[in-house]
């Protein structure tokens, strides 16, 4: 285990400590999901999918940001031009683009901002059944904890400070199409 200041390292999720975090986004992941699907090994699978490359994701964008202390504090490294990644957007945009490499039957990939237009404002992925929306998802946000993923539910949040990010929706699917195989050679290492 690592402090949430520093990034969790390489070998993070070969640990038991790791593999139940994995696990346990699985079984979140397949709550979202009527319970006649979530017993299909399929969902399952796609659940897991999810799971794992969102958790692994997001510490190789806090490694590969080369992120320290808290989330706030990388920001002024990025806006103070000593960082070139960092924001909790770059995170979300990032996230979102590793997570569209699968076809995703059972899931839906969504973005979203809290406090839309303020200082506040927080931008992250969210994850939900197919046909449903923001919210009853699970919000996935990498940046808050320097790449160990936090996983919101709708009880731990205020959904009025939430709402769909419709102008990073209207760009970044395009960019990202499900199935899509780019490579992020010219910023992400994979």
């Amino acid at each position: 285990m690592t402090s949430c200041c520093t990034p969790p390292p390489e070998n993070a999720f070969c640990t038991p400590y790791g593999k139940q975090q994995i696990a346990d986004g699985t079984e979140k992941f397949l709550a979202l999901l009527p319970p006649s699907q979530a017993q299909l090994p399929e969902a399952r699978k796609e659940a897991e999918w999810i799971s794992d490359t969102a958790f692994k994701q997001s510490a190789l964008l806090a490694r590969y940001y080369d992120v320290i202390l808290y989330g706030w504090f990388n920001n002024i490294l990025v806006n103070s031009k000593l960082q070139k990644r960092g924001l909790c957007w770059h995170y979300q945009q990032d996230l979102y683009a590793a997570l569209r490499h699968k076809h995703l039957k059972y899931f839906y990939l969504g973005l979203t901002v809290r406090d839309k237009g303020k200082g506040s404002s927080h931008s992250c992925v969210y994850v939900n059944a197919k046909g449903k929306g923001l919210a009853s998802s699970l919000i996935l946000d990498p940046w808050i904890h320097c790449g160990h993923l936090q996983i919101i539910s709708p009880n731990e949040r205020d959904d009025k400070r939430w709402e769909e990010d419709v102008w990073s929706c209207q760009i970044v699917p395009y960019s990202f199409p499900a199935g899509h195989t780019y490579t992020h050679e010219y910023h992400i290492p994979q």
